[in-house]
């Protein structure tokens, strides 16, 4: 996490751009930045936009879809998308429209966490959220996998960006079998099991979560490794 840490601080964000906010996770990063201008976030969930608009009150939030954003050509000196690749129903045009609202020599941020590479503490993070992944699914939401190392840089490289920094990193947790720990994750498979209990992919979705207890209490739970890219346009 340090290198991610001294990373930040050399980025001159200016004006900053967020993408498929979510409940604004990575504004804690962005505020980690050298410098920058102003803030602005975007999400399509209305969901999140009270919760976001409370936590982030100097944060200009807006309901916009990522593929066809109302922003002029070159609006942005910096523009992010944190662990929402594998959410996007169009990643490329969704990836085409930040290069396209992005300065000439503005910064291009990719923060996304790994499907592999993992210990098993932290493999119970991939297992977890792959199997909730798939429940998004059959509500109708956008809800991918998430991608290994190399299929990230394979998506990286199609932006054809000047210059990048790859950054591998991971949370440190010091004690991954902590009992609190452990029943909150046993919890969040109890609410997924919840969530489907009518629908009749119930019975083999509780099978595979009792599987992935297993495993947590096993294993203990951390989160799972990232990676942090910074390129230019």
């Amino acid at each position: 996490m340090q290198n991610v840490e001294k990373k930040l601080k050399e980025i001159e964000g200016g004006k900053v751009l967020d993408v498929a906010t979510g409940r604004g996770e990575f504004m804690n990063l962005i505020n980690e930045f050298k410098s920058f201008a102003s803030i602005a976030a975007i999400d399509n969930s209305e969901r999140t936009e009270k919760a976001f608009k409370e936590k982030f009150q100097d944060v200009e939030f807006q309901i916009m879809d990522a593929v066809n954003m109302s922003f002029q050509d070159e609006s942005f000196d910096t523009v992010c998308l944190s662990n929402s690749l594998h959410h996007m129903p169009s990643l490329e045009k969704t990836l085409n429209e930040m290069k396209r609202v992005l300065k000439k020599d503005g910064n291009f941020i990719i923060n996304e966490m790994l499907s592999n590479q993992q210990d098993e503490a932290r493999k119970s993070h991939v297992l977890l959220h792959h199997w909730w992944a798939k429940i998004d699914m059959i509500f109708g939401e956008k809800h991918d996998p998430t991608y290994s190392k190399d299929e990230i840089i394979t998506i990286i490289d199609t932006l054809e960006l000047a210059d990048y920094d790859l950054i591998e990193y991971a949370w440190n947790i010091e004690n991954p079998k902590e009992d609190k720990l452990i029943n909150g994750q046993l919890k969040v498979i109890e609410m997924g099991l919840e969530r489907i209990k009518d629908r009749k992919e119930y019975s083999s979705f509780k099978k595979e979560g009792e599987k992935i207890k297993e495993h947590i209490i096993k294993n203990g739970f951390a989160p799972a490794s990232a990676v942090f890219i910074v390129g230019k346009k």
